[in-house]
């Protein structure tokens, strides 16, 4: 595996940032509404996503200098994205909100016993905007890949 360093547009970010922000809003707002969310919570977390649109709309409109992205080439994510670029982006999705409600779980072993309240409690209460970040992250590496492999091609 080796790690190519590449500039392009800026317009990368800017789709990841949309990208990420569509998924927090349509994927995890709706379930932590159905885990019992409080609606001021949902709010914060609504406006922490439409931060994030703001800022994916400043980089596909406004932003012209080039950025530097990274992509690790020969790994297994490469090798899922070129297999299939939708199985790589649900493949991202799912990995994401797993992982989420594993630590989530072992906080809740740890700190205070299980017990499903506690767990549902925690799930809710714990800072969504993690799942943004890795919903961007996940848009990041696609989008990355994407203008990566196009490149190859021309």
């Amino acid at each position: 595996m080796n790690v190519v360093k590449f500039e392009a547009s800026p317009r990368l970010r800017g789709k990841a940032l949309l990208m990420g922000a569509l998924l927090f809003v349509v994927v995890w707002l709706p379930m932590a509404y159905l885990l019992g969310a409080d609606r001021t919570l949902i709010g914060i977390e609504f406006v922490g996503g439409l931060l994030a649109c703001g800022a994916g709309v400043y980089y596909l409109r406004f932003r012209n200098k080039p950025l530097v992205y990274w992509v690790q080439v020969g790994g297994r994510a490469y090798r899922t994205y070129l297999r299939s670029p939708f199985l790589y982006v649900a493949g991202g999705v799912i990995v994401t909100l797993l992982v989420y409600f594993i630590v989530v779980l072992l906080g809740t072993v740890l700190f205070d016993g299980f017990s499903w309240a506690a767990w549902k409690e925690m799930a809710v209460s714990s800072v969504g905007i993690v799942n943004l970040t890795s919903f961007y992250w996940v848009g990041e590496s696609f989008f990355s890949f994407s203008e990566y492999c196009g490149r190859d091609k021309k």
